[in-house]
């Protein structure tokens, strides 16, 4: 296999994106011990997909046959539909940038509130900067080209000994103007690539280029199976399974019951001090706002708007004070209109080759001016779940690696406000998030357009900033329930976890129950999941949940696996993207660490870019990932030749793998 990667790296061919099966062969079909490989490919070049990229394979069933068969459909038929706006950075380097942004601003003239008025002025702005586009940014590429050539023709004639003022001058402009366009060319196919790793200065819009086409190639969606398992192709039959899937899934399943809502009456019983209400409802200040803003990340996808944070940050002198007076008139009247609570949600595949919708991973994008809302909610208590929290605690004798379906989005609004009022948080303060909750409206970008426009009724967003806080005080239910339920005399504590009285650990949605394995604890346990799903729509997924076990005979455990219906799990167990293991990781335990990094070289066009560039996709990517083991695990000295290895063939040859020549010592 390492010399059939090291040919493919060196024909300079990509792989194409492929639907279905995930193998395509299958040794020895006709008995009950066959082995599946994958080992029929369809490979093209850049200029394939440039010219089809809607171009996909189909590998369906073999049939008769022990191969499968790969159909390669073309499809020159596939309308998107319109793109939205989205804010480009590189138009600030125009002149007349500052201007424009400062007229459309000031010029508007119309009646209404403080948040109207934001509203309305953002609208005449994205006019504005559409025109800007339109008349010097559109076909960025072809005026590179045309501008690039013009250029080179004034130069041959200079350095031909055709001197005057009046050419170089020409000259001297068109320069300024090619490296305006080009930077703007780089800037606009590194945010298409999602390149956000890179640093200025490496210009090399090829790497770029595929980077583009190997990110839509994995994002496309040429067909889906909807939830009959029926496989549609047509694009509009695609979108209508897609944004149907979404509106299906944002629908609550009813009020609470009344013994639901007095469990949580009864369980939850921390309470929010009064000292802190007044905090919590105040009006911000200028400067909070302003902070609010400047501490957004830079690179990160818009809202359905289009606005990014650089939007803000570039322009706060011009826009500052009507974004400031809009956020405290939605803190003082909880007004959330349509346009501003807007969100796209934007569909990562889990696979490499997803088949139905529960294969995608939604990502909600919500508008950069709905986040500065919330921004500046204190970070405080994030640390503090997670303070005194090691992995040196010790492994216990049974552990369930905990699955909820798809946990963010089927959170039960009445359930979240109940715990809220429980915890006798201001009324005003859950207004406010209720507002931010059940106003928000949903679009799917579906290969690139906005599909659909709908609301949901229960569920939170994940990508809005205050989701995670939100998520976690739905789970003061689980707490609450395994601290009451720990109390019953035929509850077992783990021997290790005894004196704390610790009874699981969770970070966001990710859970690890342990508990000594008896009878009575899987029972208290199975009930206490089964009690927190009814209550709050966070449901147990048993088929991708794990039992770890320990010192446990072979029968006892397929008792218990039969019990709560879940699988074995075999250590090591991965929590946070770390394996945990009863002792030493072994060689297997640090092929993740090492696959991660080959899978990472692999996907970059290394040849693309200059050394530079090489250099600082492994600053940032790979030694962060190697930085982050270390901080768990001691990396043995083997892994760390075969990690240096790795970076030393990318650098030198731009590839993963294969021979190369270094001009320069490893160790200089």
């Amino acid at each position: 296999m390492d010399e059939f990667k090291c040919c493919v790296d060196d024909l300079d061919v990509t792989e194409l994106a492929g639907h279905g099966q995930v193998f395509t062969w299958c040794s020895n079909w006709a008995s009950r011990e066959g082995h599946l490989r994958k080992l029929d490919h369809v490979f093209c070049n850049l200029e394939w997909l440039q010219c089809l990229p809607q171009s996909y394979v189909h590998v369906q069933p073999p049939e008769v046959s022990d191969h499968c068969l790969l159909s390669i459909y073309l499809r020159d038929d596939v309308v998107s539909g319109p793109k939205p706006f989205k804010y480009h950075q590189f138009w600030e380097d125009h002149p007349d940038y500052v201007e424009l942004i400062r007229g459309c601003w000031d010029g508007y003239a119309g009646d209404g509130s403080a948040l109207d008025g934001l509203i309305g002025r953002l609208k005449k702005v994205k006019a504005g900067l559409k025109e800007l586009n339109r008349n010097y940014f559109l076909d960025i590429s072809g005026k590179v080209k045309q501008c690039a050539e013009e250029l080179r023709g004034v130069q041959e004639s200079i350095y031909n000994g055709i001197v005057d003022s009046e050419l170089m001058c020409k000259e001297h402009n068109l320069r300024e103007v090619l490296v305006r366009y080009s930077r703007a060319e780089m800037e606009l196919l590194k945010s298409k690539a999602r390149a956000t790793y890179l640093e200025k200065g490496d210009f090399s819009t090829s790497f770029f280029h595929r980077s583009v086409v190997a990110y839509t190639q994995r994002h496309k969606i040429s067909m889906i199976e909807d939830g009959d398992g029926i496989c549609h192709k047509e694009p509009v039959k695609v979108e209508g399974v897609i944004v149907q899937f979404y509106k299906d899934r944002f629908r609550s399943k009813g009020p609470l019951k009344e013994e639901d809502r007095e469990i949580i009456r009864r369980t939850v019983t921390a309470r929010v001090p009064e000292e802190y209400w007044g905090q919590l409802v105040a009006l911000p200040s200028l400067e909070e706002v302003k902070r609010a803003f400047h501490d957004m990340a830079s690179g990160k996808s818009p809202g359905l708007d289009g606005f990014s944070s650089e939007f803000y940050k570039h322009n706060w002198s011009i826009v500052g004070e009507g974004v400031y007076q809009a956020v405290v008139h939605v803190f003082a009247t909880g007004e959330f209109p349509a346009t501003l609570n807007a969100t796209t949600i934007t569909l990562v595949p889990k696979t490499d080759y997803p088949r139905s919708m529960k294969e995608y991973r939604p990502i909600s994008c919500c508008n950069i001016l709905y986040k500065g809302h919330y921004e500046d909610i204190d970070g405080e208590n994030e640390r503090e779940l997670v303070q005194g929290y090691h992995n040196e605690d010790g492994i216990p004798k049974m552990a369930i690696k905990v699955d909820l379906q798809k946990a963010y989005d089927m959170v039960e609004w009445e359930s979240l406000w109940m715990v809220m009022e429980a915890m006798a948080f201001p009324g005003r303060f859950i207004f406010l998030l209720q507002q931010c909750v059940q106003t928000a409206r949903f679009s799917v970008n579906v290969n690139g357009a906005l599909k659909g426009w709908f609301g949901s009724t229960t569920g939170v967003r994940q990508g809005d900033p205050i989701s995670s806080y939100l998520f976690l005080l739905v789970f003061e239910v689980f707490n609450y329930l395994m601290k009451v339920a720990s109390q019953d005399a035929g509850f077992s504590f783990h021997h290790f976890c005894q004196a704390q009285q610790i009874t699981h650990i969770c970070f966001a949605d990710d859970m690890v129950i342990v508990i000594s394995p008896t009878q009575q604890s899987i029972e208290i346990v199975q009930h206490c999941l089964e009690v927190f799903g009814e209550i709050t729509g966070l449901k147990l997924n048993c088929a991708k949940s794990k039992i770890y076990f320990g010192s446990v005979s072979r029968l006892e455990r397929e008792r218990i696996c039969g019990l709560l219906r879940m699988e074995e799990g075999s250590l090591s167990m991965k929590y946070l993207g770390i394996p945990l293991t009863s002792g030493h990781l072994t060689c297997e335990d640090y092929k993740g660490l090492t696959d991660r990094i080959c899978s990472k070289i692999n996907s970059w066009q290394g040849r693309q870019l200059s050394f530079g560039g090489r250099a600082q996709l492994v600053r940032s990517s790979i030694f962060g990932l190697q930085n982050f083991w270390c901080a768990n695990h001691p990396i043995p000295k083997y892994v760390i030749q075969e990690v240096e290895q790795r970076i030393r063939t990318f650098l030198w040859a731009g590839k993963g793998e294969g021979p190369y020549h270094s001009t320069v010592a490893w160790k200089t």
